[in-house]
């Protein structure tokens, strides 16, 4: 596993970057397949991934300069 993989479940992604946008945390991340993002929030059991509706997925993916369909 690399240094910036992000693994969730058995599954193992590319990270892409991250930003704190409108006070949330969001990443960005790529399978061979496509980029998610999702909103992050840091706890003390670990890291829970917060699916992200159209419109932020939309702005986040603008604000961090991703030209991606979707």
């Amino acid at each position: 596993m690399k240094l910036f993989d992000i693994k969730i479940g058995n599954k193992s992604y590319e990270f892409v970057n991250s930003i704190h946008y409108n006070g949330k945390n969001y990443v960005a991340y790529q399978d061979k397949d496509n980029i998610y993002i999702n909103e992050f929030i840091i706890e003390e059991k670990g890291i829970k991934f917060v699916e992200v509706d159209e419109k932020t997925f939309e702005e986040v993916k603008k604000v961090l300069s991703l030209w991606i369909e979707s």
